[in-house]
């Protein structure tokens, strides 16, 4: 399995902020934009399955995008729910330190649990 790269994995993570707190029409689609690439801006947490897109199509949406994030940018998340945030930084963290598990499938349990499911996706600096 291939792990997206930091800008991919932090777009990821904004764009899951952006949409839970209501900021989806922010990534509008522009005259001319493929169907497929309108959807991803839209559905970017779920593209692969709504969109049939591919992981590549995903990965390249975003980076069109072209913004730049770093770790600053989690800033952005401060008015979300202190489980949301915590959810995004251990997805950023998962991906960028090689935790064990599926680091979205884990961002998608927390998503829908409130809490980050260290079963599935242990902190290894965690003991």
């Amino acid at each position: 399995m291939k792990i997206l790269p930091s800008t991919a994995r932090l777009w990821v993570a904004v764009l899951l902020g952006g949409l839970v707190s209501g900021c989806a029409a922010a990534i509008a689609c522009r005259p001319g934009e493929s169907t497929v690439d309108c959807c991803i801006k839209k559905h970017s947490l779920t593209a692969m399955e709504r969109c049939t897109a591919s992981r590549a199509d995903v990965l390249r949406v975003l980076r069109d995008l072209s913004l730049k994030i770093d770790d600053e940018d989690f800033e952005n998340n401060k008015d979300l729910p202190e489980w949301k945030q915590l959810c995004i930084r251990n997805f950023v963290r998962c991906e960028d330190e090689g935790w064990s598990g599926s680091c979205y499938d884990c961002l998608r349990q927390c998503e829908g649990q409130y809490q980050w499911p260290s079963d599935w996706c242990p902190d290894p600096h965690e003991k």
